[in-house]
């Protein structure tokens, strides 16, 4: 594949087992093994119990499954397992415990079914809402692609909104295939045949919808790429990092994660700022919890409007998140790597520590505070006592904007940020952590 890769081992399977490169040869020929656990849960008295199962293959057999345990149930091909499970055990607790209107299979009776309150079923059924759903329309991250393309200008000389580039809908797609991209050949005795629409060519859009592109891009083009196509095409514009990144990152119903970032931040999100070039860089990392003051920041992004409020870590109040989104020059960081953090924040022109004043705040801000000073960058904070250095500097509740502007105003040299990192040791570091503690 495009990740690389090789054959390790072919031929018989005395020739797998002699390849010691080989993974599936190793547990083979006995070099590698599960080994059994020597002592297992045992069942602690409540069973399930299926009582006289006569669907399909099954002969009036009893079966007995403990409660609190992982059962598999095997057996060879015909022997009834999908009868017993997917037929009778499932759709008789599916009618009991969840109200479902489902048929119930041949069976006497099941005995332990109150040792339940709901039951699951996990299949291999689709999980979007129709079968052309895929990954991206499943997470909600083609949303947000096509209102990347509605915002294009050969979308708004059309007058195509975001419902053009979806292929549920009529408008945009192909009405050959109905935005399938293929067409099913049913073949009566053997298995249907799908091959490529003869109108569309596989691309489910019509030709005026994909005439429209995106840097050369239309929204087939990117239906097709892989995951880390798309984060090479999408995250290295401008206009792709607020439209898609942002708001995904705002929006995730996965706190902390982002679609389509497997590999952390891009390097487009790092570029080490001028000590004094336009705008700068206001940067905050770590756990955003309850205890960020979230209206302290939304008055630094109106107080500087010119310069960049860069937030980076671990999302929880998103009501509060879609707030400060709504100001054009704030910027919420994609999940990113522990190892990365350096290059965080060495991409902030100057740290803040917007903390609300309570316990838990009192015992964070200093740690936050000395991973600036690890890396030689100045700070606004507001507990006088989290550091001592030049660079450190504190502030209140109410004049935090203002030091903020002192020190961007009179930005510190680069020596005083050198120092200020030197003395910066582990030994000070542990001080100050016992003394929090």
């Amino acid at each position: 594949g495009v990740h690389g890769g090789e054959v390790v081992a072919t031929g018989s399977v005395k020739d797998i087992m002699a390849q010691q490169r080989s993974l599936t040869g190793d547990y083979l020929s006995g070099r590698r093994a599960i080994s059994i656990p020597q002592h297992r849960k045992e069942p602690d008295g409540r069973w399930l119990k299926v009582i006289g199962a006569r669907q399909n293959n099954l002969k009036n057999i009893d079966v007995q499954i403990p409660v609190g345990l992982i059962t598999a149930v095997t057996g060879v091909s015909g022997s009834g397992k999908s009868s017993l499970v997917n037929e009778i055990i499932y759709p008789a607790l599916a009618s009991r415990l969840n109200k479902a209107k489902v048929r119930e299979g041949n069976v006497k009776e099941i005995q332990g079914i109150d040792y339940f309150d709901k039951v699951i079923a996990i299949d291999q059924s689709p999980i979007g809402r129709t079968p052309r759903s895929n990954p991206a329309t499943y997470t909600g991250a083609f949303s947000h692609i096509r209102d990347l393309f509605a915002q294009t200008t050969d979308a708004k000389e059309r007058g195509y909104k975001s419902g053009r580039f979806s292929f549920n809908v009529s408008g945009g797609r192909c009405e050959h295939c109905e935005g399938d991209g293929i067409i099913k050949i049913e073949m009566h005795f053997l298995p249907d045949m799908y091959v490529p629409c003869e109108v569309c060519g596989g691309k489910r859009y019509n030709k005026e919808t994909l005439q429209v592109k995106y840097n050369g891009k239309n929204i087939s083009d990117v239906l097709e790429m892989t995951v880390d196509e798309a984060c090479d095409y999408l995250l290295t514009q401008a206009d792709a990092i607020t439209t898609v990144s942002r708001r995904l990152q705002s929006q995730s119903p996965f706190p902390g994660k982002t679609f389509l970032l497997p590999n952390g931040v891009p390097e487009s999100f790092l570029k080490q700022p001028l000590p004094n070039a336009s705008p700068k860089i206001i940067g905050f990392h770590g756990a955003l919890y309850e205890w960020i003051d979230y209206d302290l920041l939304e008055e630094i992004a109106e107080t500087f409007p010119d310069h960049i409020l860069r937030l980076a870590g671990t999302v929880r109040d998103h009501n509060q998140l879609r707030k400060l989104l709504l100001k054009p020059n704030v910027e919420i960081l994609p999940a990113f790597r522990f190892e990365q953090l350096p290059e965080i924040v060495n991409s902030f022109s100057i740290g803040i520590v917007p903390f609300k004043d309570d316990e838990v705040s009192r015992c964070a801000d200093p740690l936050k505070i000395y991973e600036y000073l690890a890396l030689g960058k100045s700070v606004v904070t507001t507990v006088p006592s989290a550091a001592e250095a030049d660079v450190v500097i504190t502030a209140t509740r109410e004049n935090f904007c203002q030091k903020i502007s002192g020190l961007l105003s009179n930005m510190p040299s680069e020596e005083q940020c050198r120092s200020a990192a030197a003395e910066h040791t582990w030994e000070k570091r542990c001080r100050m952590l016992l003394k929090i503690c």
